[in-house]
């Protein structure tokens, strides 16, 4: 059985493409533009929408905006209402019996997440899923892997037990391309010799060979072999192996030509078929740069309690508080510049559906907090020793925040990692208040 099985929105959990060609053709409508031909709208799912009226409006830019907004109001008025009858047959009973055998079921598409969020609670399937992932949650969409790179990283699974179900080339470039095998649907978007120039893994005609496939999977497997035959269809009395075409030629859009290998999809270098690497270089530093920058925040954490403390006994508690605090935005300052520069350019638009404003209001109680405790205690231990436990309370509470699915955050599971953390953290408030004592 797969332990993870992560699947597109559009074409493949709901029979939406042609409402969504309506819906694009009411936008235009109201931009006083004339349509394109259904077709031409047809071929854009799968993309950001801001790339696919990109894509539409090739005679005036200047309108994406508002064909964007547009497309979201009427999104509400034409899509919504008629959900629950989009539904592709055998999905809800397939969700449930994958679900039933201990799968963990989550969503990545292109949609911002918000909308997509919307549709399945609208058709009822929402809570079947462990995260959404949109595309205003990530800053290079599909076919690129970062969306599921993001879903592997939330839910702390490998990529190895992870399965793709998506209708188009997008969503198999970028399942290959973050490291996981992948199941074309052909009664979506794409056809099927299209899905199969992309290379998936397995290809099923139907949700119930989906869930046929997946049921019959252990829950871990080598990798796919690159170079073999072409994908194989489910049907009776047929073994679905785990061979692979390679789509050599084939541009995927996230920087590599291979249609089978995802070897340099981030570093964008065209890499051969049978390297056996399942993500890019940049996603591999990428990780390592996180790690690093992770341990220096923790590092520099510890610095400003210490200050914090040390100056506590020597000096007021408002200076030692704030003195300490303007060390760590000092170096803050300084560091998120430099740090910007790695981060990918963010195409018009992206940044709707991102933490509202209001979020980064949290740092003043935390900050009163802390001189409300250094006007209490000011003292070298008992300061430092308050915040290293009230650090503890925080990542407790994040992490059962993120598992129940708190203040609108993506509900997940909690990891060893996450464990870990909360540990090392408790550990180093032990030592501080016994060692100090």
């Amino acid at each position: 059985m797969t332990q993870l099985t992560v699947f597109d929105l559009d074409g493949t959990l709901v029979d939406t493409p042609r409402a969504i060609v309506e819906t694009f053709t009411a936008a235009f409508g109201a931009l006083g533009v004339a349509a394109p031909p259904p077709a031409v709208i047809r071929a854009t799912i799968g993309l950001p929408l801001e790339r696919a009226f990109g894509d539409l409006l090739t005679t005036d830019a200047g309108l994406v905006g508002q064909g964007v907004r547009h497309y979201q109001r009427l999104f509400k008025e034409i899509i919504l209402p008629r959900a629950p009858e989009l539904i592709f047959p055998g999905v809800v009973d397939g969700l449930d019996e994958l679900r039933a055998r201990g799968g963990v079921l989550a969503v990545a598409t292109s949609k911002f997440h918000a909308s997509a969020d919307a549709l399945l609670r609208a058709a009822g399937l929402r809570d079947r899923f462990a995260l959404v992932v949109g595309a205003d949650q990530v800053s290079r969409p599909k076919p690129d892997p970062e969306s599921g790179l993001l879903v592997l990283r939330t839910l702390g699974v490998a990529a190895r037990h992870a399965v793709m179900v998506g209708d188009t080339a997008h969503d198999i470039h970028m399942a290959r391309a973050a490291g996981m095998r992948s199941i074309a649907v052909t009664y979506g978007v794409h056809g099927a010799d299209e899905l199969a120039l992309a290379g998936p893994t397995w290809v099923a005609d139907s949700f119930a060979e989906v869930v046929a496939l997946l049921s019959r999977e252990p829950a871990s497997h080598a990798e796919p072999t690159h170079g073999a035959e072409p994908a194989p269809r489910c049907g009776a009395g047929t073994s679905c192996g785990a061979g692979t075409s390679c789509g050599a030629g084939t541009s995927c859009g996230a920087g590599a030509r291979c249609g089978a290998c995802g070897a340099g999809a981030r570093s964008g270098a065209h890499a051969p078929c049978g390297v056996g690497i399942s993500r890019g270089a940049g996603a591999v530093s990428g990780r390592a740069i996180d790690w690093a920058l992770a341990i220096a925040g923790g590092v520099l954490l510890t610095l400003m309690t210490q200050a914090n403390a040390v100056l506590a006994g020597h000096t007021g508690p408002l200076y030692a508080s704030w003195a300490a605090h303007g060390l760590g935005a000092v170096v803050a300052a300084v560091l998120v510049p430099a740090l910007a520069r790695r981060a990918p350019a963010t195409a018009p638009g992206e940044g709707e559906g991102r933490a509202p404003l209001w979020y980064y209001l949290g740092g003043i109680p935390g900050a009163l907090v802390v001189v409300l405790s250094a006007i209490a205690v000011n003292s070298e231990l008992a300061l430092a020793g308050t915040i290293a436990l009230m650090l503890t309370g925080q990542i407790l509470f994040g992490t059962l925040s993120d598992h129940l699915g708190l203040l609108h955050t993506p509900r997940r599971r909690i990891t060893p990692m996450d464990l870990a953390v909360a540990g090392c953290v408790l550990a180093g408030s032990v030592l501080i208040v016994v060692g100090g004592a």
